[in-house]
């Protein structure tokens, strides 16, 4: 942490403190010169691979339950024309019971359906190399770190230094030493020859705007057999470019395109998860 300088933040004269994380994230908190309270802070949150600033305002400091609480919190997002305010009227102290930091049944096991169900789809083993792209902050490449065991590996692609960053602290986090974080951009994976058994994209291919390369790409980087595993959102509507619209996509045209490109289907779930507006396609490289 460091004070970078004295300035205004909401018409108010405070010290700008700059945060850095161990992964090199970078976020600025601002406290009021005067009072010394924490005004608000800016930062970066991300929408897949879109990064965009977030605006977080504290005001209207009150003693509540015998503490100073700021009673309206408000958000603002970069690109919104729109802002959330939370407005807090009174404070509980100590009036939680102990039932409610319970985990779910599910948590408790150590399971969780959706990984499950990746990891069913891709047919992972222990000891194979699976590549999660556009994987975010790493929250499934860890997931699937766990099932591939010790003696797999995850390589975890994305396009930002940021995220590359967060998927390390992350999986250095959960204590994992089979997660590879990866460098790539819209034409190139970071993946090497043959590198992997199965490949991940979870509400990514809609975003490549280089279909037939990037498939070039994961074929190549994929062993003989091998599987991909495409989660996305169904595009609806008149509006579509090319079957995509929205950060969604026509699961014939995600299909139409990777066959084009030498993959082979193997199946399809119209409904994935539950949900009819997602879809999963599992396809392969074939075998010679």
């Amino acid at each position: 942490m460091e004070t970078v300088e004295l300035t205004e933040f909401e018409d108010r004269q405070c010290y700008k403190l700059k945060l850095v994380w161990k992964s090199g994230r970078e976020a600025f908190e601002y406290f009021d010169a005067e009072t010394g309270l924490k005004l608000g802070s800016v930062g970066r949150n991300y929408n897949g691979n879109e990064a965009f600033e977030r605006i977080r305002v504290l005001a209207d400091y009150e003693e509540l339950g015998g503490v100073l609480i700021p009673t309206k919190r408000i958000w603002r997002y970069e690109g919104w024309p729109h802002e959330q305010v939370l407005t807090i009227t009174a404070l509980e102290l100590d009036n939680v019971p102990d039932t409610v930091f319970a985990l779910p049944a599910e948590l408790e096991s150590g399971s969780w359906p959706v990984a499950d169900a990746i990891a069913e789809a891709m047919e992972l083993k222990p000891g194979q190399v699976v590549a999660d792209i556009g994987s975010g902050i790493g929250v499934l490449s860890v997931e699937l770190a766990r099932r591939v065991g010790p003696t797999g590996q995850v390589l975890a692609t994305e396009i930002e230094t940021d995220l590359v960053r967060e998927i390390r602290a992350q999986a250095a986090f959960e204590g994992l030493q089979n997660v590879s974080p990866l460098l790539s951009d819209q034409s190139f994976t970071g993946l090497p020859p043959t590198c992997c058994d199965a490949i991940l994209l979870r509400f990514v291919y809609h975003e490549f705007t280089e279909p037939d390369v990037m498939n070039a790409e994961m074929l190549r980087a994929l062993k003989p057999g091998g599987l991909v595993l495409v989660i996305d959102a169904l595009a609806e509507g008149d509006s579509l470019v090319n079957g995509r619209g929205n950060h969604t996509i026509l699961p014939d045209v995600v299909v139409e395109e990777m066959v084009s490109s030498g993959f082979e289907l193997v199946k399809r779930e119209d409904k994935w998860d539950g949900e009819d507006s997602r879809f999963a396609a599992v396809l392969k490289r074939p075998r010679p």
